[in-house]
């Protein structure tokens, strides 16, 4: 699992280097540090999202799996919008900001919620 997420963490920054923009890039980088954290603290939790829930109703690899290609998917749609509107990354930025807070706030809940 450990490889999985550095792998996902590599790609983000591999997607995001080309871009002109050092503030797309940290605001992409603090969705990954954000998504991992919320993946680490519902690790091995009763989850609630059918589509992320394994066979006994806990967050296991396939959920982690699905929000790792998630982030992914997303990375590279912003990689791509971004090369052919460059004024999108702005707005880009700004939605990467929105979707890391929200996402820490959800992994900070998770840490504190007992099992």
């Amino acid at each position: 699992m450990k490889h999985f997420w550095g792998v996902m963490l590599l790609l983000g920054f591999a997607v995001s280097l080309p871009a002109a923009d050092p503030s797309l890039w940290a605001s992409q980088a603090a969705l990954v540090a954000a998504s991992v954290a919320d993946a680490h603290s519902s690790f091995g939790g009763r989850e609630l999202n059918p589509l992320l829930r394994g066979p006994e109703g806990e967050f296991g690899a396939r959920g982690a799996a699905i929000k790792g290609a998630a982030v992914a998917v997303l990375l590279v749609t912003e990689y791509l919008v971004s090369r052919k509107h460059p004024r999108a990354r702005r707005v880009l930025n700004r939605l990467n900001w929105i979707m890391a807070g929200g996402t820490a706030a959800i992994a900070a809940r998770n840490y504190y919620v007992t099992r």
